[in-house]
């Protein structure tokens, strides 16, 4: 039996740049659940620790209460797990855990997990830091445990997450929801194909004009939300509670956070992490933190350089070739965008920032605390300013940026220095 678990977030977390500022690696959503909550599924018997970099601690202790944080329990045996994994049904059964002190890597010597006893911890707390990279844990444990190779997959950038959320979106529905099962209203009128494949929340309403395809996927519809007429869902698509959807179509590998509004916008391939609105928008293979905001008539491209082998992207304003054909927005947490603006493929949006040319072309990346004054200028935001239009934001949905927020903000500004200039914004 494994009595405890410590899930540790390395430095690849650079990777998933805008969205990870404001979250750890692990919280990122893949299908109905984020990274952690799958691998928590796999050990349901054990004590869960988890580390983060230590500017985000309160912000993790926040939204996972109860749970201890950046805290390495050295008294008993421990497995140890890589953040960036992608738990499946078959991870647990893959790890060898005979109560040896053992790391198991992948085929690029990335550390996947460890099972670690406590001489070994010991080594473990010490070399614990914001950035915990696999080659210094293997220079620090290689001669001290034996070395196994594990099939488990990491992910390394936002669209390892994106092209697997439908899968995941089928397979989450297979382990944690009861497919079939309708707790609150579906109007006669509404249209289900294979209503076997359907979950329908308490206080959740489809109402007449509504039409809900199973036959690709699971469609999952959380408590308390609001499909209303001309709305198209093709599964695999998860809607978090208290969405409201009108007028749209959510196509398959869909993943839609809590508190979403969405009016007369199509969807596909995206993950929402919640509290964002779209009005009149395509989105494509995009992936959206919170609270986002999209004004009418905004689309983005999602077709890369077609001519390219290797299509490139920039992240934090560094180039990346991806190997990606298709990939739309990343979006940090907090951004708007304007109306009728079009949105490069490969595009990444920055905390906090602002885009409010109608009519241009969004910059293919752009800084967090930036805020657009007309197409060809751009101002950095500070933090006074900052806060305040979140806190007005927020407010019209009757939604409180807590303390822990404002202060991970306050700090986030002020960490970023030369990374948070116009100078770097990049068409």
């Amino acid at each position: 039996m494994i009595n405890n678990i410590f899930i540790f977030e390395d430095d690849k977390h650079a990777n998933f740049l805008p969205l990870t500022y404001l979250r750890p690696v692990y919280d990122l959503l893949c299908g109905i659940s984020p990274l952690v909550a799958k691998i928590a599924r796999q050990f349901p018997e054990a004590n869960i620790s988890l580390h983060c970099r230590e500017s985000l601690k309160n912000i993790v202790k926040q939204n996972h209460a109860g749970i201890g944080v950046n805290h390495l329990n050295t008294g008993l045996g421990c497995l140890i797990i890589n953040g960036r994994v992608l738990a499946d049904a078959k991870f647990r059964d893959g790890l060898l855990l005979d109560g040896r002190d053992r790391l198991f890597i992948s085929e690029d010597d990335e550390v996947i997990a460890g099972y670690l006893n406590t001489e070994n911890l010991y080594i473990l707390r010490d070399i614990l830091d914001d950035a915990l990279s696999s080659r210094r844990l293997l220079n620090a444990l290689r001669n001290k445990t034996e070395v196994a190779h594990s099939k488990a997959g990491l992910v390394e950038y936002p669209w390892d997450i994106l092209n697997v959320c439908g899968e995941q979106l089928a397979l989450d529905f297979q382990t944690v929801v009861p497919m079939g099962i309708v707790k609150g209203e579906v109007h006669s009128d509404a249209a289900v194909l294979d209503e076997y494949r359907l979950f329908v929340g308490e206080k959740a309403r489809v109402m007449p004009g509504v039409t809900i395809n199973c036959e690709k996927g699971p469609v999952y519809i959380g408590d308390c939300c609001l499909l209303k007429p001309h709305t198209y869902i093709e599964g695999p698509v998860y809607i978090g509670k208290y969405s409201v959807i009108a007028g749209s179509q959510i196509l398959g590998g869909s993943s839609i956070g809590p508190n979403c509004t969405i009016n007369n916008s199509e969807i596909s391939g995206s993950i929402l992490h919640g509290y964002s609105s779209l009005d009149n928008n395509i989105l494509r293979s995009s992936y959206l933190a919170d609270c986002v905001a999209l004004e009418a008539r905004t689309f983005n491209l999602q077709l890369l350089d077609p001519f390219s082998k290797e299509p490139a992207l920039y992240l934090q304003g560094a180039k990346v070739e991806s190997g990606e054909k298709k990939l739309g927005l990343l979006c940090g947490d907090f951004a708007s965008i304007g109306a009728q603006i079009k949105i490069p493929a490969g595009s990444s949006l920055g905390v906090a920032s602002r885009l409010t040319a109608s009519g241009a072309a969004a910059p293919r990346y752009t800084p967090c605390f930036i805020q657009q004054i007309d197409p060809d200028t751009f101002a950095e935001m500070s933090v006074k300013e900052t806060l305040e239009r979140l806190e007005y934001s927020l407010g019209l949905n009757e939604v409180e940026l807590t303390k822990v927020e404002s202060d991970l903000i306050e700090h986030l500004h002020g960490s970023l220095g030369a990374d948070r200039r116009v100078s770097r914004i990049i068409y």
